[in-house]
């Protein structure tokens, strides 16, 4: 062990009273290991080896390196514990077991405690996210009403029991549990008892059985915000237009959603996930990185984007990495033409079809292709149409 050691023990077979008069009170870590059950010869060679590390540590802040420090401290509690209970005294372990067991109680205690303080039903209202006196159901399959009793303090009360039934209206399939299930549109008032109190809430039924949006968002990197344009529709493929639902992007630092407006952040892949009632979907984000070619790709390149100027009789043959690929043109010049997209070489592509045409968000045309080794990307611009077309070719990797 290295000398600069604070607090180093050696401790002999000698009494608690005999040590502290021949070698001195222990530094307070030592004190507290030795109460607890620690071993503490494995506490003080960790200390000393910290306390050196910390030393000469350098980083931003007097803050960051304490943290560093504390955080070393308590990752190396665990290995403490585990070598006293191998190695260690009988009355150290029970030691030890007792003080896990008051730590266990505390966290316990800290999380019934708010449980215990929870006072009687004063307050049926409705869950977040509805609305206490019209409260609309979006799912088919059977979901508990949204309603929930609080205490005088707001507290929710788990498991109180609230009694539901039908007061007028359609009839609509709610059990007294609250179990409820929208098959068909309808709107019935419902009221909601339990004990003394009762509240009346209007169910709006409005099923829904999908979710019509574009299967993808595509950007170059400082692109403007595109709308988000959803159709939320029942099994008539009538829109839904009352809705209780969620919008989620998975990763932010790729792209946010505000009002409606999707923004691109930085280059990456990110999911846009939309729930209403028992139906969702998965939207891809993708940012693409601007690359100068797409024979030279690292494995981590999924989705990448060349801009090109094409003239009319100009003709390209990209290479590209073998696998699965959609190829798309993204116009950037308000031309209503594109240039015809093809496969050379070992692979095939296919356009123009009713379902690749379906799947392409609006303004872009392209092509899904399965390539191997050798083969390229023609891009045409065609005899007929805008002089020049100006635009990105995005490649997105789907896979080897």
């Amino acid at each position: 062990m290295n000398s600069r050691r604070l607090g180093r023990v050696h401790r002999p077979m000698v009494s608690a009273a005999e040590s502290v008069h021949r070698f001195g009170p222990w530094p307070w870590y030592l004190e507290a290991a030795d109460f607890i059950g620690l071993d503490v010869d494995v506490v003080d060679d960790i200390a000393g080896d910290l306390v050196e590390e910390c030393a000469g540590l350098s980083g931003p802040t007097d803050i960051v390196r304490r943290a560093w420090c504390v955080g070393q401290a308590f990752r190396a509690l665990p290995y403490l514990a585990i070598s006293t209970l191998r190695r260690g005294h009988p009355r150290a372990r029970l030691r030890l077991l007792g003080a896990m067991g008051a730590l266990l109680a505390v966290a316990a205690s800290v999380v019934a405690v708010p449980q215990f303080r929870v006072g009687p039903p004063a307050l049926i209202t409705a869950d977040r996210g509805f609305d206490a006196k019209d409260i609309v159901i979006n799912n088919v399959d059977v979901v508990q009403m949204p309603i929930r009793a609080l205490d005088a303090h707001g507290h929710t009360v788990t498991n109180a029991g609230i009694r539901y039934e039908r007061v007028s209206g359609d009839r609509i399939d709610i059990l007294q549990t609250g179990a409820v299930s929208c098959r068909t549109r309808g709107d019935a008032v419902v009221r909601a008892s339990l004990n003394d109190l009762a509240s009346l809430a209007t169910v709006h039924c409005r099923p829904v059985t999908g979710i019509r949006t574009m299967a993808w968002h595509d950007f170059l990197p400082g692109d403007q915000p595109q709308s988000l344009r959803v159709d939320i529709v029942d099994a008539d493929g009538s829109i839904v237009k009352e809705l209780r639902g969620s919008v989620r992007v998975s990763d932010t630092s790729v792209a946010t959603l505000h009002r409606g407006l999707l923004t691109p952040r930085d280059v990456g892949s990110s999911r846009l996930t939309i729930a209403v009632g028992d139906a969702h979907v998965n939207v891809a984000v993708n940012v693409h990185e601007i690359v100068d070619r797409f024979d030279n790709l690292a494995p981590t390149q999924r989705n990448v984007a060349m801009r090109l100027h094409l003239a009319r009789d100009d003709t390209l043959r990209l290479p590209v990495p073998a696998g699965t690929l959609w190829v798309k043109w993204m116009s950037r010049g308000g031309a209503a033409t594109h240039p015809a997209i093809t496969a050379e070489g070992p692979g095939y592509c296919h356009v123009d079809t009713e379902a690749i045409t379906h799947w392409l968000p609006a303004g872009e045309y392209g092509a899904y292709c399965y390539v191997s080794d050798g083969a390229r990307i023609r891009v045409a611009g065609g005899g007929a149409g805008d002089s020049v077309l100006t635009g990105a070719l995005l490649l997105e990797r789907m896979s080897r």
